[in-house]
């Protein structure tokens, strides 16, 4: 549709169509992945999900940018399409049915509001996506404060996307053992690399290096906070899914008026200070919710209290004999 719009409106209304598919997409996409994987593996599985949006994230831009270039946007739009079709037609081969769960309770966004911990979630997880792109949308002003050379621009936002792709892998290997400490040690590094760049001021080398933990953590957060989610959901996951997708959507939006704000009101190099503050709100959310939002995993549990638990592995070898 887009490729064919005679004019801005449609073509605006094309995207209105494409936006809304993207957030239903994303809203059964990780309720989907809950039933085809053991539930002891659900955090890996989410986080080789993931991995595809992050690499999406890192070589779309460059590659749509170079397609457009060599064949125009319109014909651009035609190939994208035709990739949107070529994945339709493998997903129906090659994805799993999944038939609905005999006695399942009928969605109900209200209800999931209700369970313990969404609402934790729902407000931490869209403050740590609105602090991105409040800093994401606005980093080329940024890196010309800085004094950088012309090509920081593409080269920071490569870095940022293959970073997170690094951060998805570590959180594939925490996220079932140790979701707790690891997400608020994420948190807190996000918000430390966002405050610090401003000092990293004609230092390009220690600038990367403070966006690599950027884009690691964000890539990284985002796997810990769907876990958390899907548990904290319990039987309504799936709508408690959809609420964090609208708020994630949300925050998007307000970030990137945000980051404008902040620009205009403090210039380019304290957009990153601004960024870091809703980070630390999020941090503070996360760290009083460690009853429902974001319990400990089964290896920090083991970490706060060694003592076997009753008829576990640990003390089968202490069990007295009948």
């Amino acid at each position: 549709m887009v490729a064919l719009a005679p004019d801005f409106t449609a073509a605006m209304v094309a995207r209105l169509i494409g936006g809304l598919a993207h957030g239903l997409l994303w809203t059964t996409m990780a309720p989907f992945v809950t039933r085809v994987v053991p539930a002891d593996k659900v955090g890996k599985a989410l986080a080789i999900v993931f991995s595809g949006n992050s690499l999406g994230l890192a070589i779309g831009a460059p590659v749509g940018t170079a397609l457009g270039t060599l064949v125009g946007w319109r014909s651009a739009f035609l190939v994208l399409a035709g990739f949107g079709l070529l994945l339709t037609v493998l997903a129906f081969f090659l994805l799993p049915r999944v038939q609905r769960i005999p006695d399942a309770v009928r969605p109900s966004l209200r209800k999931a509001i209700a369970q313990p911990g969404v609402k934790a979630i729902a407000i931490a997880w869209p403050l740590l996506v609105l602090a991105h792109f409040a800093l994401f949308t606005y980093i080329a002003p940024f890196i010309r404060a800085a004094g950088f050379p012309d090509y920081a621009i593409s080269l920071s936002l490569t870095v940022l996307g293959l970073a997170g792709l690094l951060g998805i892998w570590i959180a594939g290997l925490t996220v079932d053992s140790r979701p707790r400490r690891s997400l608020l040690i994420t948190t807190a590094a996000i918000a430390v690399s966002m405050a610090f760049l401003p000092l990293a001021v004609g230092n390009f080398v220690v600038a990367l290096i403070l966006m690599t933990v950027w884009g690691a953590g964000i890539g990284a957060i985002g796997i810990y906070n769907q876990s958390a989610i899907l548990r904290a959901g319990g039987e309504y996951q799936e709508a408690a899914n959809g609420l964090t997708v609208l708020t994630i959507q949300l925050g998007i939006t307000i970030g990137a008026l945000y980051g404008s704000a902040a620009l205009v009101a403090g210039g380019p190099l304290l957009v990153p200070v601004a960024a870091a503050l809703p980070v630390v709100v999020a941090l503070a959310i996360a760290f009083g919710g460690k009853r429902h939002a974001y319990p400990a995993g089964p290896r920090e549990r083991l970490w706060l209290d060694p003592r076997p638990v009753q008829g576990s592995a640990r003390d089968e070898t202490q069990a007295p004999t009948s």
